[in-house]
């Protein structure tokens, strides 16, 4: 069976019209080339759609039954269509994000708020996570692209590098190394530290190492999440590092943030993307807003 679009709407055309001169015009084909078609579907299915005389042309029993499920069948066709060219067009479609909590809550919102502004049309939505489980998001599908710090994935995932970000101190106001000319990693050892557990320590202990054995990091409290230690240094309970992103989340808890030498460390954060699967206009549109907001930082 050879039954194309081009014969479907034929069939609705001339149902509609009632006639076959109406129809052609409306398709924009000759009345041979529009009989052609008919007879072909008509051939195809085996059946009469409509029974004709010679001075009219009416929709047979068969052809009338026919009719409404070819019609919903072309609609939601055309519906299709549409949401497609829309999709393209970034006038509908929803984009996710997986993120850990630190990076939802420092560079995240000014995402959202750019991504907004350019693409109101257009739904972007984070999906929460820990830094672990970020890949995981974006090889599943649950996620259309993932930020966080660098790190080794799979063959599954891209990597793009985004922003190259200082480490720095994390301090009270009116701290003494607050105000101090320079900051080094010797000065910030000397205070009580209040360090992260995981991928932040392990790569300060060994930034320190590497710089000098005389360095070494013994935290006075250990702590999962950043806002945590936020917390307690704003408690006045010591002091702590992270890469430069986090400044306005350290100011919502009272606190400034000072550059540290002697060794002077940097982060990398990468957007991770799905290898074997195309990003959707949706999905770009918003990597496009986070390389925006990432230069900034």
């Amino acid at each position: 069976m050879n039954v194309s679009l081009r014969h479907l709407r034929a069939f609705v055309a001339i149902a509609h019209a009632g006639n076959f001169t109406a129809a052609a015009r409306q398709l924009n084909v000759t009345q041979s080339a529009l009989s052609l078609l008919v007879k072909d579907l008509e051939s195809d299915l085996g059946v009469r759609l409509f029974d004709r005389t010679t001075r009219n042309v009416s929709v047979s029993e068969i052809g009338r039954s026919f009719l409404p499920q070819i019609v919903r069948v072309l609609t939601d066709l055309e519906r299709a269509i549409h949401g497609v060219i829309d999709m393209r067009d970034l006038k509908r479609g929803i984009a996710r994000i997986a993120a850990p909590q630190l990076m939802s809550a420092s560079i995240m919102p000014a995402v959202l708020s750019a991504h907004r502004a350019r693409f109101p049309d257009v739904q972007a939505r984070i999906v929460e996570c820990l830094m672990e489980d970020v890949e995981d998001k974006v090889v599943s599908g649950e996620a259309d692209l993932g930020l966080g710090p660098e790190r080794a994935v799979g063959s599954d995932v891209e990597v793009i590098q985004m922003m190259k970000l200082p480490v720095m101190l994390v301090c009270p106001k009116r701290h003494p190394l607050a105000t101090a000319l320079r900051v080094t990693w010797a000065d910030v050892l000397t205070q009580p530290f209040i360090a992260q557990t995981g991928q932040y320590r392990a790569l300060i202990d060994v930034d320190l190492r590497n710089w000098s054995k005389d360095l070494a990091l013994e935290p006075a409290h250990e702590v999962i999440f950043l806002t945590t230690a936020l917390a307690m240094v704003s408690a006045g309970h010591g002091v702590t590092a992270s890469p430069s992103h986090v400044h306005k989340l350290a100011g919502s808890f009272g606190l400034t943030m000072r550059p540290i030498i002697n060794p002077k460390m940097t982060r990398r954060f990468c957007v991770f993307l799905p290898r074997w699967r195309e990003l959707s206009p949706a999905a770009k549109s918003l990597l496009t807003c986070l390389k925006e907001v990432a230069r900034d930082y």
